[in-house]
């Protein structure tokens, strides 16, 4: 299977440091360890490679107005096609601002969805003639922001892209389902493959 990274940040909102913070979450089903990538000053124990079980970072603290990003990698099962993998972690601290911390001491979750490999569709140089990209949001877990970038779909000379994504905007709440588009100017010339989404998911939680 191909291997999912889940980035989970955890911020500090006072402007004071938290003391003994213990970021705690496990392989999420239908996946295997392959590695954490921890922030400075935390460490993490963590499964044995290709096992399943709990992840604990700690450190010794955090420092106030600020965020500690934590990178973990799983990999699907070999044989999952259009699965859930989801991700829960709690944020737990021996602060005594402690009731200040949101989602229930920092519980929050995201999920990824497993697809299959699948053939990749290249053409190059091609004109569009007035086409729209459809983009849908699929599995439990929304989206929120204003922008949306498509992973796994690479573009180039064309309006509103970035970083060989592309970029679509939509205010607020991009419910579970919902689909957005993007239209590309008649005459445009494009450069594009279409490969699998990476599966690549970010949670983001934040202390007060």
């Amino acid at each position: 299977g191909n291997n999912i990274t889940y980035t989970v940040v955890v911020g500090n909102g006072n402007s004071e440091a938290l003391a003994n913070v213990t970021l705690a979450t496990a392989v999420p089903p239908n996946t295997t360890f392959v590695s954490t990538t921890p922030p400075t000053g935390f460490t993490c124990q963590n499964p044995a490679a290709n096992g399943t079980g709990a992840i604990t970072c700690t450190g010794a603290s955090l420092a106030g107005s600020s965020t500690s990003t934590f990178v973990i990698t799983v990999r699907a099962g070999g044989t999952m096609s259009n699965t859930m993998a989801p991700l829960t972690a709690i944020v737990r601290t021996d602060s005594s601002d402690i009731s200040n911390v949101r989602f229930d001491n920092g519980t929050s979750s995201a999920t990824a969805l497993i697809n299959q490999p699948g053939p990749s569709i290249a053409a190059t140089g091609i004109k569009v003639s007035n086409t729209q990209i459809k983009a849908t949001i699929s599995g439990p877990v929304a989206f929120l922001g204003t922008t949306v970038l498509v992973n796994g779909v690479a573009f180039s000379a064309a309006p509103k892209l970035k970083n060989n994504n592309m970029v679509l905007t939509q205010k607020g709440k991009l419910a579970n389902g919902m689909s957005i588009k993007q239209a590309i100017p008649k005459g445009t010339p494009v450069t594009f493959t279409f490969t699998n989404n990476t599966g690549g998911v970010t949670t983001v939680m934040f202390t007060r």
